[in-house]
């Protein structure tokens, strides 16, 4: 019976050890944010072209982040609605989970040569309102003619 003991004793210990690895929890707020962390670096970042918003420092009531690409190269490329949000968590960044059964707009659109583009980020009705810390915006950028993949990174702050 007593190594009976020590066996659930043992497992239960890896279940506990398991549920806290797997869970990951801002501990200031104690809120849930994602298991799920970033598969992006700064590597895969474009060097043509760049996020900009007119503040970065945007308040956790926000509906629309007001995005602005600008493509400071001599080749077109084409951006869409698509985006991963990430929040950083004592230094690592966490993908910002989506509300359930969103669908996106699978449009392309041309940022010109030498110019730039706006084109609006909808959080309402897309994820939970957004809680103060630091988060970044990874959107799929393509080069033409080539289709070549990048991304443009957008980092801003929510207080």
């Amino acid at each position: 019976m007593r190594s009976s003991a020590k066996i659930f004793g043992i497992l239960l210990s890896a279940i506990i050890i398991l549920f806290t690895l797997c869970s990951c929890a801002d501990k200031s707020t104690g809120e849930i944010v994602s298991e799920e962390t970033s598969k992006y670096n700064e590597t895969n970042q474009s060097n043509d072209v760049t996020l900009s918003l007119e503040n970065e420092v945007v308040s956790a009531e926000t509906k629309i982040l007001p995005l602005v690409y600008n493509n400071s190269s001599a080749s077109s490329y084409t951006c869409g609605e698509i985006g991963t949000l990430e929040r950083r968590i004592d230094d690592v960044w966490y993908v910002y989970p989506q509300l359930p059964n969103v669908a996106w707009n699978a449009l392309a659109y041309e940022v010109s040569p030498n110019s730039y583009y706006e084109l609006p980020f909808t959080l309402d009705g897309y994820y939970e309102q957004l809680q103060p810390g630091d988060y970044r915006l990874i959107k799929e950028i393509r080069k033409m003619p080539t289709n070549e993949k990048s991304y443009a990174i957008l980092y801003f702050t929510v207080d």
